[in-house]
C-alpha cells in the first residue's frame, strides 16, 4: 500500500506541469493572425465616448491596414492582437471592441479606462497633418556653450511660418510630429513651427545648469542670462523661416519650463 502511494503521489506530480500549461492556454485569448480587408473594413468609423463628446476618434482601412487618428493623435497603425483586441503602437494600453448580436463592431474600448465606451457614431473623420520634419541642432550661446535643440518644421507649407519655443529641463529627445500634436494640436495644425531646446546643462546641453534650474535643484550657476540664450535660440531659424519673433509664456506644473511664441504678423495678438 505504501508503495502505491508513492507511486501516485509521483504521477501527480509528473503530471501537474501539463495540467498547468493546458490552464494557460485555455485562459489565453484566442488569437487571429489575419483578418481580411473585408474584416477590418468592419471596425471602419467614428466611436465617441458620450460622457466626453468632443474627442471622437476614428478607424479605417489603408493599404489593407487598420489605423486609428483624433484631432490629437496621428494616423497610428494597429496590430491585431485577437479577433476583438488591438495595439497601438507607442502606446502599452491596448484597443477592444464589442459587438452587436449580428457580429459588427458597435464600440470600443481603451483597456485603462474600461468605463469609458466609445460608441459608433458615424464615417471616419480625417483631420489635417502637416508633414512634419525632425532636426536636431546645437545653438551657440554668446560664451561658446551650445544648447541642444529638436526642431519640428512642416515641410508641405512654404513661406514665413508662426513658432514655438519650449526651453526644458525635463529633455526634448521625445519632441517629434506624434508628441506635437498630442500636447498642441492647434498650433500644429496652423503649421507653427516646433523648436524644443535642452537648458544649459540638462541632457546633450553644454556647461553647467543655469538659473532655469533653480526651481527644480535650488542650484545656481552661469553667467548667459534666459533672455540672451531666447534671443539666440530665435536667431538661427528666425533667419531662415520666421518673422517678428515675440511673446513669451511658461508652465506652472513643470519648474523650470518655459515658452516662446511668435508669429508672422507683427499686428496679430499672441494670447496666452
Amino acid at each position: 500500500m505504501h508503495r502505491l502511494h508513492v507511486a501516485l503521489a509521483f504521477f501527480c506530480v509528473a503530471l501537474l506541469p501539463s495540467v498547468i500549461a493546458a490552464q494557460q492556454s485555455s485562459d489565453a485569448p484566442a488569437q487571429a493572425s489575419t483578418l481580411t480587408a473585408a474584416q477590418l473594413e468592419a471596425f471602419s468609423g467614428e466611436y465617441t465616448d458620450p460622457k466626453e463628446p468632443d474627442t471622437p476618434q476614428s478607424f479605417y482601412v489603408q493599404d489593407g491596414r487598420l489605423f486609428i487618428e483624433s484631432e490629437r493623435r496621428v494616423p497610428t497603425e494597429l496590430t491585431l492582437l485577437s479577433a476583438t483586441e488591438f495595439a497601438v503602437k507607442g502606446d502599452r494600453f491596448k484597443l477592444r471592441f464589442t459587438f452587436d448580436a449580428a457580429g459588427r463592431p458597435v464600440s470600443v474600448i481603451w483597456t485603462d479606462e474600461p468605463e469609458s465606451h466609445y460608441q459608433r457614431t458615424g464615417m471616419p473623420v480625417h483631420h489635417v497633418f502637416h508633414d512634419y520634419q525632425r532636426s536636431e541642432v546645437m545653438i551657440p550661446m554668446r560664451d561658446g556653450v551650445k544648447l541642444h535643440a529638436v526642431i519640428l518644421k512642416p515641410a508641405d507649407i512654404a513661406g514665413p511660418l508662426p513658432f514655438l519655443i519650449q526651453r526644458t529641463p525635463y529633455g526634448v529627445d521625445g519632441t517629434n510630429r506624434a508628441s506635437f500634436f498630442w500636447s498642441r494640436s492647434d498650433l500644429a495644425r496652423d503649421g507653427y513651427i516646433c523648436i524644443a531646446e535642452d537648458i544649459r546643462g540638462r541632457f546633450k546641453s553644454e556647461a553647467a545648469a543655469t538659473r532655469a534650474m533653480k526651481a527644480v535643484t535650488g542650484k545656481t550657476s552661469g553667467t548667459v542670462t534666459a533672455a540672451e540664450k531666447k534671443r539666440r535660440t530665435v536667431k538661427p531659424p528666425t533667419r531662415r523661416w520666421l518673422v517678428s519673433p515675440r511673446g513669451r509664456g511658461g508652465d506652472k506644473n513643470k519648474p523650470g519650463h518655459n515658452l516662446t511664441r511668435g508669429n508672422t504678423d507683427k499686428n496679430r495678438p499672441l494670447g496666452n
